[in-house]
């Protein structure tokens, strides 16, 4: 019966990984930038500029999108302005699906739409670095200490310690120390019971950023933070099912950190399959199985991985 088990997972993979094409990591979004050429104010002044703003629009919302939950206005518009300076480099294609004048009460109005494909693996990585990805559910406490002539930097601080998600507090960790030198450099110190990390720069953001992605890419630094879980799906009676859903399982950015699919078993009243998933919300994940199983006239059910 063993060798019989074996010998079904083998040959039930086989059809699953024959089926499957590699799923892509990169999304397609189509954006439209507008503005008016003869509006001096206006930060766009033609193509180059409004292909940038369609640029920084498309990763800012697919950002928002990969956010394991949702941002204030205020920091929204923070890491929207954080994006804007590296924006191109998580742009993988795009293309100009048209390009519109027209005129009204106010003027000429330009419009370029685009199609543009963001690199969502490296995006998430940079929201992870950022902290945002761990603090959008809930800002964390840390230790904040100044010397030097810090005192014209409170605002900026503030700022920053909005973007990042994170709130002064006194004996808590991680602590940050900052020291602003006559020389007009930054020095900076993040450190906590066993790590201490120290950067230096002439910009307290590009400092501070440092800093907190050294804390929030450190091994373990999700710890507590994500569960893991076996998640079963049973009644399937092909393995394009299989398919279908782990492409839509692909699609809950929101749901699910991590999905990989482990088993398939054949078994006499249909296929099983089951996936190692790590979840930073396991309510979500179950909210959308609910919504999308049970209509299909599909089973689930968890395990606890330690």
């Amino acid at each position: 019966m063993r060798h019989r088990t074996f010998v079904l997972l083998i040959v039930g993979l086989a059809l699953v990984a024959a089926a499957f094409p590699c799923v892509s990591s990169a999304f397609a979004a189509e954006v439209a930038v507008s503005w008016r050429p003869d509006d001096e104010q206006s930060t766009i002044r033609g193509r180059a500029d409004a292909l940038g703003a369609g640029f920084v629009r498309a990763v800012h919302a697919d950002a928002l999108a990969l956010l394991p939950g949702e941002l204030s206005e205020e920091r929204s518009a923070l890491l929207r302005e954080r994006l804007a300076v590296t924006a191109r480099d998580y742009v993988q294609s795009y293309s100009e699906l048209g390009f519109e004048e027209s005129e009204d009460g106010e003027g000429r109005l330009k419009t370029l739409r685009l199609d543009v494909t963001v690199n969502r693996p490296a995006l998430k990585k940079e929201l992870k670095r950022l902290g945002v990805f761990y603090t959008v559910r809930g800002t964390r406490p840390f230790e904040l200490r100044l010397s030097g002539d810090a005192s014209g930097a409170w605002a900026e601080l503030g700022r920053l310690q909005s973007l990042t998600g994170v709130y002064a507090r006194t004996g808590a960790e991680p602590l940050v120390s900052l020291v602003f030198g006559e020389d007009g450099l930054w020095s900076g110190t993040i450190s906590s019971a066993d790590e201490s990390w120290t950067e230096v720069d002439k910009e307290l953001d590009a400092l501070w950023i440092r800093l907190w992605a050294h804390h929030f890419t450190r091994p373990g630094a999700d710890a507590g933070m994500l569960t893991s879980l076996t998640l079963t799906v049973r009644g399937w009676y092909a393995a394009d099912g299989v398919k279908g859903f782990d492409a839509e399982l692909s699609t809950w950015e929101k749901a699910r950190e991590s999905a990989e699919l482990v088993r398939v078993d054949m078994l006499p009243d249909g296929i099983a399959a089951m996936w190692k998933v790590t979840t930073l919300d396991r309510d979500a994940l179950v909210a959308r199985l609910d919504a999308y199983l049970p209509s299909r006239g599909l089973s689930y059910s968890f395990e606890a991985l330690p």
